[in-house]
């Protein structure tokens, strides 16, 4: 059993309770009969889930399975952008799937991409052989929360990835450069502080597009969904 606790240094104020956060407890730990942080983080598997001695506490139980694959590392960096849309937006009081799971998912997708040469894992995620697009788009609105995210998952598959990288689409369409995109999905809209009661007015806001009107958009990009795979890297949406 592998057992590791990191601490990254970062700073921020976590707007939910006020506390000053001062970086990222990361606690990992093949799968199995025991888990070895109970009496530290209780009860947890995957997420961000408390705050202990001002460090967020990321948590993070791997399967057997994904210990010799690529996953474990799609996996930290998936968990990290969740600490960076916390931080841009000072705690998280929403849960809209789609943008949250989703851009993490495709963060992933693009770390892999990069840094372990596997162009393979987005292509997964964009394939039609596995993912019906079309139903997707037609039950969208159960992609806007967790619950009704993992009651279509099992017949529709996941479209998070293909719906941000449509996004991203649509707004280079607009004249803006395939880095500026990026940067407003994954930054911008962030930094605007959405929450349960405005997103979709904020969502409008930041990509000076109706919500509705960009669900209406992605059944111009379901037919080919690789033809939206990034040319840009992960490093050079985030460098100055």
């Amino acid at each position: 059993m592998v057992k590791e606790a990191i601490i990254i240094n970062s700073n921020n104020l976590d707007a939910r309770d006020n506390q000053q956060i001062n970086g990222v407890s990361i606690y990992s730990w093949l799968k199995g009969q025991i888990k070895p942080y109970l009496s530290t983080i209780g009860d947890t598997d995957q997420c961000i889930c408390g705050v202990i001695n001002q460090n967020l506490v990321m948590s993070l139980q791997i399967h057997n399975t994904d210990f010799n694959d690529s996953f474990k590392y799609a996996l930290v960096a998936h968990e990290f952008f969740h600490v960076y849309q916390m931080y841009l937006s000072n705690g998280f009081e929403q849960d809209i799937f789609w943008l949250i799971e989703g851009q993490a998912a495709t963060i992933e997708s693009l770390y892999l991409k990069e840094f372990l040469n596997d162009s393979n894992y987005i292509r997964n995620f964009l394939n039609k052989g596995s993912t019906s697009f079309d139903e997707g788009i037609q039950n969208i609105q159960y992609y806007e929360s967790y619950d009704g995210f993992n009651s279509v998952f099992e017949l529709y598959g996941d479209i998070t990835i293909f719906m941000n990288l449509s996004l991203a689409k649509i707004l280079q369409d607009q004249g803006k450069t395939e880095k500026e995109s990026f940067k407003i999905i994954f930054e911008d809209f962030w930094k605007s502080n959405p929450n349960r009661d405005n997103w979709k007015t904020k969502f409008s806001e930041i990509f000076n597009l109706e919500l509705n009107e960009f669900y209406q958009k992605l059944n111009d990009y379901k037919d080919s969904p690789e033809n939206l795979i990034p040319i840009i890297s992960l490093s050079q949406i985030f460098s100055d």
